[in-house]
């Protein structure tokens, strides 16, 4: 099955056609959010360095590919 995915802003300002976006979580980091948003608004860190990071304030960093949430959610409403 093939889908036309749309990624809306809170305020339906903007839009962007879902790809192959992934979306990063963070588990643990409550004190270092604004940091963490600093440095991937400035891409000034790649993923191993942030998961290393994260780590090493003893957090955790998943990331999961949206494509796979959307396919597992129809998977899910087909049983």
């Amino acid at each position: 099955m093939k889908n036309l995915v749309l990624s809306i802003s809170k305020e339906n300002k903007s839009f962007d056609i879902v790809k192959d976006e992934t979306i990063l979580i963070f588990e643990n980091v409550t004190a270092y959010e604004e940091e963490i948003i600093s440095m991937i608004e400035e891409n000034k860190i790649s993923y191993l360095e942030l998961e290393s990071l994260v780590k090493s304030w003893g957090g955790k960093l998943k990331s999961v590919k949206l494509k796979m949430i959307i396919n597992e959610y129809y998977k899910s409403i087909e049983k």
